[in-house]
């Protein structure tokens, strides 16, 4: 395993549980349950800005707490497609440039306003991370309201192979 399986199982997982949510009510995607955030489209939004600020980071500036998404957004296939679009960016850039370097550091504010560095492997399991975590509570989301989840574990990622979100991977 190398770190564009990581990171591509991250896009993969997202788009995928994307995919599920399209065949549910559309209620589902805005029914207040509870925990981190009070909805799945928030817990969506969520997921999509932290990347978002990642790859404001990797470029090479500081985000801004102004970036977000027009609120009311819950148009699944809007959502995917902005998504999908900020990740072929973000893919190009850490994998496709003509000297890819994982290792390259990039330095940033926290949301506290501290400095903080890291290499580009760290954002990629970061974000790895972070969207199993709200991905798991967006599966427990769909419990309370009497729906399965989309399996999103790495096994079934490997299973899916090609990426249909990427023709040219």
């Amino acid at each position: 395993m190398n770190w564009r399986d990581c990171y591509e199982y991250h896009v993969w997982s997202y788009l995928h549980l994307i995919d599920h949510l399209e065949n549910l009510p559309q209620v589902v995607f805005v029914e207040v349950t509870g925990g981190s955030f009070s909805t799945i489209s928030e817990t969506m939004d969520h997921i999509y800005l932290t990347d978002l600020m990642w790859l404001t980071i990797l470029r090479g500036d500081n985000p801004s707490a102004e970036v977000c998404l027009p609120k009311g957004v819950k148009d699944l296939p809007l959502i995917q497609r902005q998504f999908a679009a900020l990740h072929h960016e973000m893919r190009r850039m850490l994998f496709e440039s003509d000297k890819p370097n994982l290792k390259r550091e990039v330095r940033f504010k926290n949301d506290r306003g501290g400095e903080n560095e890291a290499s580009c492997e760290e954002v990629i399991m970061t974000m790895v991370q972070h969207g199993a975590y709200h991905r798991g509570a967006v599966a427990a989301m769909l419990r309370q309201l009497g729906f399965q989840s989309a399996s999103s574990e790495f096994m079934t990622y490997l299973k899916a192979k090609p990426r249909k979100y990427y023709p040219d991977a």
